[in-house]
């Protein structure tokens, strides 16, 4: 289960995926590795990979 906060601030509970899902996700996840490790373009991360945008002067993400 994911527990997340969107823009509003407002909490979101997202259930766990099923398991085809997970299966698919799992595949591209490994297709994208095999790729990169065959371009060394950048750096992978799973679906749980966290994220922080740089932010503009504005105050808005870059």
């Amino acid at each position: 289960m994911h527990i997340e906060r969107d823009e509003n601030g407002h909490i979101i509970i997202m259930p766990p995926t099923e398991l085809e899902s997970s299966f698919t996700s799992n595949d591209l996840q490994t297709e994208v590795s095999i790729w990169n490790r065959k371009t060394k373009e950048g750096r992978v991360s799973d679906s749980n990979g966290g994220y922080t945008l740089p932010i503009h002067p504005c105050g808005h993400p870059m």
